[in-house]
């Protein structure tokens, strides 16, 4: 903190630009600290040994000036930051085999799931490694929000060998901190056994960079094997009679 005609007596920071903190200017320079992940607006008040303020987000007066090493800046003297210090989170996830309706429908089940409404025909996915799937049914549909204070940038599942296609989405709604989804799989294709389901968030902080993504894996216990017949010999056949055994 330099001051081109005079010296530097106080500094004040403020997030709301009104309540000012304790004086930070020590030796020549300053530091604060922000705990919060999330998009923060910082206000300075400096004060001069002459007594005279520059505040930052004043509508008159004279105003600080911002230094980012390169460019000398006078107009808006805010500083702007978004904080990120935490990856984004994946707390609820449910599944169902059964095509959950209309947007307008799954929009209902979410908000009945966030108050633990257990009628909506979407189960938990902490009884997914124990529940087999597959068989006769051939979709699997999964619901899921994922959560970050800087706004979640994208997310994507992946279910076994299968990555979603342009149609798998049936639901998304963002809002500044959190992404619901529903996507559809066919799972018809997986091999019996155990399969993963992975379901990756990455928030607008580091956008696409796999450094600042988090992944939520679950197990899936398919059987898609088709059940078989085999016959032994046929014995204690009766010409005639109207029924007969059979072994095998």
């Amino acid at each position: 903190v330099t001051d081109d005609d005079g010296t530097i007596k106080e500094l004040f920071i403020s997030t709301d630009g009104t309540n000012w903190g304790n004086n930070l200017f020590r030796n020549g320079s300053w530091q604060d600290i922000i705990n919060d992940d999330g998009e923060k607006t910082l206000y300075f008040k400096v004060v001069d040994a002459a007594g005279t303020e520059f505040i930052s987000n004043a509508t008159t007066g004279a105003k600080p000036k911002l230094y980012d090493g390169a460019n000398s800046i006078t107009d808006d003297t805010n500083l702007y930051l978004k904080v990120d210090t935490t990856q984004p989170t994946i707390p609820n996830v449910w599944f169902r085999t059964t095509n959950p309706g209309t947007e307008a429908e799954i929009a209902e089940q979410y908000a009945k799931l966030m108050e633990r409404d257990t009628t909506t025909g979407w189960i938990v996915s902490d009884s997914l490694p124990t529940t087999l799937i597959g068989g006769p049914d051939s979709k699997l549909y999964v619901m899921y929000n994922a959560y970050d204070a800087n706004g979640i940038h994208k997310t994507k599942v992946k279910c076994g060998t299968n990555e979603e296609t342009e149609t798998s989405e049936k639901y998304k709604v963002s809002t500044l901190t959190n992404q619901v989804r529903v996507v559809e799989f066919d799972i018809s294709n997986l091999t019996s056994g155990n399969n993963k389901l992975v379901i990756t968030a990455y928030d607008k902080a580091t956008g696409d960079e796999e450094a600042g993504s988090y992944s939520r894996t679950i197990d899936l216990n398919v059987d898609n094997t088709k059940p078989e017949v085999s016959f032994g010999s046929l014995q204690n056949i009766y010409y005639g009679s109207e029924s007969n055994s059979i072994s095998g």
